[in-house]
């Protein structure tokens, strides 16, 4: 099946030509051909599915399209090179001739093709051309009812009991308020209804709900038909009067009023507010504690309906895919008569259905019937689409989520198909293609293209399309997974448009591919450069292949590439005949080896995206860079080798991502006032502020006005010999704008801060570093409302933090810091209490603390909630003030070189400790560790002169799990194990002087994993069957010994690299 969306397309040629500056007939003509062309285009596609020849001729309407695009490029580009060149000159002329005779050419195939449709057109109504809204109408394709049954037999399903309580909670819980639906969401497939059988069916319903109801919805969301699904127990008289709204009304809200009912409503698409309102007005009239459920694959309809949360269904584990296949599978078979080769066939199997549970019941029927391993064998091998099974079942449930998809988001999911299975999809990347791609088109003027195509994604991930996501530390989605079966749903509805090039199916490129990737060994490159000559109409290149050293020939042929990944490869130059792609909207070079960029690459003048992120030997830019005008994303993130930025790079108006701008004394390069125009998003470093000698330059940079920048970092060279009073000036001139979230300043040579640090004028910050500034004081960060994290370090000026660190008092101090790391500050001698009353304390949310190298400060301030505190090479002094810590959870404790006694104060809440590198102090522990009777985790590692465990491990009874690694010269654990009754885990790794374990640890009735690794003499004790060290142990369910290496987790956050 070929892809058959094409109305975006034209959608996207009609508004290129609108916007050409160019009034000849021929351009007008053909905008009013595509216009009539693309009503019969949206018929088309909504009737193609079961017409051959329908599909032939969108297919040709697409051909014509795509040629379309092209020689508009290329007239586009003739029209901005005679601006520069003459327009009367020969080569002008000449090609302006080209361009409008194959533009003539396409317009007489189009008008063929629209004459060819009228004659077999039905009526088709008219199509609404304000935008992508008249695409709304195409997804009312026919798929067949979808019905569903409360019945369910609870024996046959697997792995949703913790799903089923967590909603029972949901559903039973706070039963004072009016009524609650909780809606849950999730793929096609993945067991919604089957999980809504399972509360609906469960005994707890039943009793505390005095009606239940369950309706199949689906996607005809008919308020008549689920008002008659609600009374269905009426009398067939009061049924018959339903034939109104009115009626309807009247009936349904007799039938609820005054109960507590539970209605699910099952397979819900329905995202029209005015139908939704309808059915809320009939809950509200039931009794207090009512619930609705609600399963749909949309998180918008969740988002419409819900009055909690939508619950997410994940999938199966895979030890629940296992139950659940073997269930089915070998359901005829018993436990003992079940092939061994079967059930290892079995599970290669069933690791391709991904956790689906409908996908897994589908392959599990099909083995129930098959008996003889080669028939398994060949289930395996098989393509899972050519299973005729998968066809009429799995296909049609994923593809009506696809059917339900508007035209523009159809082709972005098909384009999707060209990612390889289990690759994670960057979403910046992705939408950057779908911008080369012509596939996103700007019809609200003043948003960017980027912020429609995140709309976009954000919509298929609502829809389900994309199950597994990554967020950053500001929860914004970054990364994306499809599931193995919706990303061959991709592959099938995109068919030969879109492909996966493999080394070992390259022989059957065909020429019709528009956008493809490259996946192979390097040993297959010939056959790879063979087949690419087949597919002359790429649009799309992809390499995904870590071996290319130099780009062939045969891919700077390909002229119509709109987007070439050439990223992770070991190339070294990149050809001047790049300039040739005179098509390229997106090409990226990271993490490949080159050194310069071509001059050509000026040629390329519909460019809007150049990625060279961690190009290490990349030296500089050429200054032809800044002729290309549409340039939107230039990232040099990483490039440690460049040294300077292009003059005149200024002119790129349209830039919006440049997250580095290095400044230097060379002659001819871009100064810091060339980013006074350009209105950039996101992040921003500017490197080597001590080049900037005139204030004037640095306000020029108008960083205020860059309303969109989220992350700044500013800095001068740690070994930069500047002035103070220029360093002051130049950054009071750099004031960042109030949307800030992140600020960094490194190395700043100025003795006092700029008045909008001073001032507080930065609300809406988040995060804020300071790192090797030269200021004896702190600003007032108090003051910043919004401020969660914040680190310190290398100010070698501070010797105390005072009450202007907590600022003036207009508000509480720091009243949403829940982060605070202080680093390299060896003068710090003191850190004030603020003082203030019990209402306004400072720090009420501060649950995390790291102080690392203040070896003088002594004391805390009081932090009445911090939970977790990290002490590194410090004054031992400091650990008096775990005394007034009373919410302490977790304390790592490294570097202590003296001998010191862990105060008697109210550690009760201490859950968690690490003692790392501190003998001395481990030797002192023995009545000190009685107010550690709470701790149930004890890590003691690389305690390297550390001989003997301190006897105080008695009073650790509410200890579970114990971790001795790295300790060198350990000879001894004392007697004393038996007063850990609690002790679940113990773990001793890289201990070769320990010989024995304590007798008393076969009293250990709660122990059930031990770990023994790099104990030579001990391990082979434990080898020994019937040696004392056999029979300590014997009793220990699980023993793990010969470990490689054990390897810790950081208890504090590893310090960030600036």
């Amino acid at each position: 099946m070929a892809d058959m969306v094409a109305s975006p397309l034209l959608w996207m040629l009609s508004d290129r030509l609108i916007s050409l500056i160019d009034n000849s007939s021929l351009v007008k003509n053909l905008h009013l051909t595509l216009a009539e062309i693309q009503t019969l285009v949206l018929d088309a596609e909504n009737r193609s599915e079961d017409d051959a020849a329908l599909r032939r001729w969108l297919t040709e309407v697409k051909d014509a399209a795509y040629e379309a695009d092209d020689v508009l490029d290329e007239f586009i580009n003739s029209l901005s090179s005679s601006k520069i060149h003459s327009l009367f000159s020969p080569f002008q002329w000449l090609l302006r001739f080209n361009c409008q005779r194959k533009m003539k050419e396409i317009e007489g195939r189009l008008d063929a093709l629209l004459k060819r449709r009228i004659q077999f057109q039905k009526a088709v109504p008219l199509v609404n051309w304000d935008g992508f809204q008249s695409f709304e109408s195409s997804a009312s394709i026919k798929v067949p009812h979808r019905e569903t049954r409360s019945f369910i037999s609870e024996s046959e399903i697997f792995g949703r009991k913790e799903d089923k309580q967590i909603l029972l909670d949901l559903l039973l819980g706070d039963s004072d308020v009016e009524f609650k639906i909780i809606p849950i969401v999730g793929m096609g497939g993945l067991g919604k209804t089957t999980l809504a059988q399972l509360i609906f069916n469960d005994e707890r319903i039943h009793y505390l709900f005095e009606r239940r109801y369950w309706v199949c919805v689906s996607q005809n969301f008919d308020v008549r038909m689920i008002g008659k699904a609600l009374v269905e127990t009426k009398t067939e008289a009061s049924r018959f009067l339903m034939n109104t709204e009115e009626t309807v009304d009247s009936i349904v809200r007799e039938e609820l009023n005054g109960r507590r009912f539970f209605i699910v409503l099952d397979d819900v698409w329905n995202e029209d507010q005015e139908k939704w309102n309808v059915l809320q007005r009939w809950f509200s009239v039931g009794a207090r504690g009512s619930a609705v459920l609600v399963t749909t694959r949309s998180a918008n309809v969740a988002a419409l309906m819900g009055t909690v949360d939508p619950y997410r269904l994940k999938l199966l584990s895979d030890d629940d895919v296992w139950l659940l296949f073997k269930n089915v599978a070998f359901s005829s078979k018993g436990e003992e008569n079940i092939n061994s080769r079967l059930v290892e066939i079995g599970k290669r199997l069933v690791a391709r259905c991904k956790g689906l549970p409908l996908a897994i019941k589908t392959l599990a029927g099909l083995m129930r019937f098959k008996g003889e391993e080669s028939e398994w064998l060949q289930i395996k091998d098989d393509d899972i689409w050519n299973l005729r099974e998968f066809e009429s079942s799995v296909l049609p449930a994923l593809r009506l989520s696809y059917n339900h998809l508007p035209s523009h988001l159809k082709q972005c999911f098909a384009y999707c198909s060209i990612f390889p299975q289990g690759v994670t999809i960057g979403k910046e990347q992705l939408i950057q293609l779908w911008v080369a791609e012509g596939f996103i088109q700007s019809i609200e003027g003043s948003r960017s293209l980027e912020d429609i195509g995140n709309d976009y994604f954000m919509e298929l991930f609502r829809r389900s399309f994309f199950v597994e996501i990554w967020r950053d530390e500001y929860g914004e989605i970054v990364k994306c997974q499809m599931h193995y079966l919706i990303h061959d749903l991709a592959r099938f509805v995109a068919s030969i448009g879109c492909s996966i090039m493999e080394g070992n199916t390259l022989q059957n490129v065909p020429e019709e591919v528009r956008h493809s990737s490259l996946v192979y060994d390097s040993y297959q490159l010939p056959t790879t450069l063979e087949s690419l000559q087949k597919a002359k109409k790429l649009r799309t290149l992809l390499l995904f292949s870590n071996n290319l050293e130099k780009i062939p020939g045969l891919f700077l042929k390909l002229r119509s590439l709109r987007a070439l990944d050439l990223s992770g490869s070991q190339i070294q130059k990149l050809s001047r005949s790049v300039g040739n792609l005179t098509h390229l909207r997106y090409l990226n070079l990271s993490c490949t080896r080159i050194e310069t960029l071509p001059n050509s690459i000026s040629k390329l003048q519909s460019l809007n995206t150049l990625e060279l992120i961690e190009c290490y030997n990349l030296q500089e830019l050429p200054n032809s860079i800044s002729e290309l005008i549409k340039l939107r994303h230039l990232d040099i993130q990483s490039c440690c080798s460049l040294s300077h930025m292009p003059a005149r790079i200024g002119k790129l108006r349209l830039l919006q991502k440049l997250p580095l701008f290095i400044l230097s004394d060379i002659d001819g390069c871009g100064s810091i006032s060339e980013l006074s125009e350009l209105d950039l998003r996101g992040k921003l470093e500017i490197k080597n502020l001590e080049f900037v000698d005139n204030p004037t330059d640095a306000e020029n940079a108008k960083l205020l006005n860059k309303q969109n920048l989220r992350t700044l970092k500013l800095s001068w060279s740690h070994d930069a010999v500047a002035s103070a009073e220029m360093s002051f000036q130049v950054l009071e001139k750099l004031m960042p704008p109030q949307e800030l979230k992140v600020l960094h300043i490194i190395d700043y040579k100025g003795t006092s801060y700029p008045s909008w640090l001073i001032n507080s004028l930065l609300q809406n910050v988040a995060e804020v570093s300071l790192v090797n500034c030269s200021c004896k004081k702190l600003p007032p960060f108090g003051q910043l409302p919004n401020l969660k994290y914040l680190y310190i370090k290398g100010m070698l000026k501070v010797e105390k933090i005072d009450n202007e660190f907590y600022g003036d008092g207009t508000i509480k101090a720091f009243p949403s810091l829940r982060q605070l790391e202080l680093y390299d500050m060896p003068y710090l001698k003191e850190w004030w209490n603020l003082k203030s009353d019990e209402q306004s304390k400072e720090f009420t949310c501060l649950e995390y603390l790291t102080i690392k190298g203040c070896s003088n400060l002594s004391r805390l301030p009081e932090l009445p909630n911090l939970k977790n505190l990290a002490l590194w090479n410090c004054n031992e002094e400091l650990l008096l003030s775990l005394d007034q810590l009373a919410s302490l959870s977790t304390l790592v404790i490294n570097e202590f070189r003296k001998p010191l006694s862990i105060p008697a104060g109210n550690l009760t809440s201490l859950r968690k400790m690490t003692i790392y590198d501190c003998d001395d102090l481990l030797a002192q522990l023995v009545d000190d560790m009685k107010p550690l009777s709470s701790l149930e985790h004890l890590r003691i590692l690389y305690c390297d002169a550390l001989k003997s465990l301190p006897t105080g491990l008695r009073y650790l009874t509410s200890l579970q799990k114990l971790e001795i690694a790295e300790c060198r010269e350990l000879v001894e654990v004392p007697d004393v194990m038996d007063k850990l009754s609690s002790l679940k885990e113990l773990t001793i790794d890289g201990c070769p002087m320990l010989k024995s374990l304590p007798d008393s640890i076969r009293y250990l009735s709660r122990l059930e994993k031990l770990v023994i690794g790099r104990c030579p003499e001990l391990i082979k004790q434990l080898h020994i069957e019937e040696s004392d060290e056999w029979s300590k142990t014997a009793h220990i369910p699980r023993i793990e010994k010969e470990i490689e290496e054990y390897l810790t987790e950081e208890d504090s956050l590893s310090e960030p690299s600036y």
